[in-house]
């Protein structure tokens, strides 16, 4: 693929043996061959357990740090004042905990596939842990600890070659792994109109990558290579703010960096030989911005702004490495608007009276190869929050529905419902 088969074309120089096609694993992705056989019809994806076949590009589908409580409200928390907030973008939020607090989220996505030649779609699907957080509040400071998951490398697709020649083959390509990250988190609330933090991340992850051709003709002896990336160091830093400058307004504002990160990429072909690369990359610098209003006593509304500026990350290249689309990645923008109703201000044990309801838009543009049309994404989503006992937490579910990609411009879209259940706890007492 793009980044992840960051070896030059013929990696080791490897001989192909008799049933074992000559490669070129150069800057042409499998999500771009993906794209240019789908003109012809030959192209089907893989398994239902696969995930986005855009996870074939870069280091993987980028995901965000929302929470699934944002994510329903269209992915806004950057501005947005909430004591039971998971999510982890901008650390001045961690400032308004006040209690003890454990955050889990879990999502399952379906997606269903369209290519340029046709009009029928292909499902596949997949169920992944979003981020575990655990924060307490110690004298005046707070502090969290966490997991969450960067990018999605999962896919699966097959290509029909030759179609009707004696060497006709499918060409299986599967990848699995990704990108994650275990951060900590420290923030000190400036008396009850502001909050500052700082958060440190140590971003890891292994990507593999199989690509196998299965010959109709036995005479062919089926060939598999494998490919093994894997980040070995990579470090992020996060300041982050929010204030409260009315009692029915918040900002919030972020600004992130990185050092150098390294991946280690070993190949192995076919007929059995091995070989080994390595590539180091800047972590891109990254901001964002956000507000909320509550315009009434049980209604906000709230907007992200955020940006990636992968475009300024450069690379190092190993001994007898080729280009790498690590080179030409775009910005990774995101903007979301979203809505909350609140439960109810007057204290009650009925559930329904203290549930929350959101619902919201977003629009991203991924940070993947600059393929002459930016991959871009869209989703309206909807949430509900329920109380647990009085104000000891929440359990969230999700529901998004979107696209991502293009059929007529970039060959391939992608149409994804996501359904997720996350709960975030308080300490908890017998009684309400």
């Amino acid at each position: 693929m793009s980044l992840r088969w960051l070896l030059g074309s013929n990696p080791g120089q490897a001989k192909p043996r008799r049933g074992e096609r000559g490669r070129s694993f150069s800057v042409a992705s499998i999500a771009s061959v993906a794209l240019a056989v789908s003109s012809l019809g030959g192209l089907e994806v893989g398994t239902a357990s696969a995930g986005s076949l855009f996870g074939a590009e870069g280091l993987g589908l980028p995901r965000s740090g929302y929470d699934l409580a944002a994510r329903g409200a269209g992915s806004t928390s950057i501005g947005l004042i909430d004591p039971f907030q998971s999510s982890v973008l901008n650390p001045g939020a961690l400032g308004w905990t006040n209690r003890p607090q454990l955050y889990s989220g879990l999502f399952t996505e379906s997606t269903w596939i369209t290519t340029s030649a046709t009009s029928s779609s292909d499902r596949v699907g997949g169920t992944r842990l979003a981020g575990v957080r655990a924060a307490v509040p110690i004298s005046r400071l707070r502090f969290a600890a966490g997991f969450s998951d960067v990018t999605d490398a999962r896919y699966s697709l097959d290509v029909l070659e030759n179609d009707g020649q004696p060497d006709e083959y499918v060409r299986h390509a599967e990848g699995t792994g990704g990108l994650s990250e275990l951060y900590g988190e420290v923030a000190v609330p400036i008396g009850t109109v502001a909050s500052v933090g700082f958060r440190y991340a140590a971003l890891g992850g292994t990507l593999r990558e199989v690509r196998e051709d299965l010959f109709t003709n036995s005479e062919f002896t089926v060939s598999e290579s494998v490919l093994r990336t894997r980040l070995e160091r990579g470090r992020t830093f996060t300041f982050g703010a929010q204030a409260r400058p009315h009692a029915s307004v918040g900002v919030g504002a972020y600004f992130g960096w990185g050092d150098d990160a390294a991946l280690k990429s070993i190949y192995r072909s076919g007929s059995g030989l091995t070989s080994e690369e390595r590539l180091k990359f800047e972590l891109p610098p990254t901001f964002g911005f956000g507000a909320s209003v509550q315009v009434s006593p049980r209604w906000v509304v709230a907007f992200d702004l955020s940006e990636t500026r992968w475009s300024e990350s450069k690379t190092t290249l190993g001994r007898n490495a080729g280009n790498t689309s690590l080179d030409n990645l775009t910005d990774d923008r995101h903007f979301g608007v979203g809505l909350r109703r609140l439960g109810s201000p007057e204290p009650s044990n009925r559930v329904s009276s203290r549930t929350i309801w959101r619902a919201g838009f977003r629009w991203d543009e991924l940070g993947l190869p600059d393929r002459g049309d930016p991959i871009q994404e869209w989703a309206l989503t909807g949430g509900v929050g329920l109380p647990i006992q009085l104000d000891r937490g929440y359990i969230d579910l999700l529901l998004e529905f979107g696209q991502r990609g293009d059929d007529a411009t970039v060959g391939l879209r992608e149409t994804f419902a996501r359904l997720g259940v996350g709960a975030t706890f308080q300490e908890l007492r017998r009684a309400f």
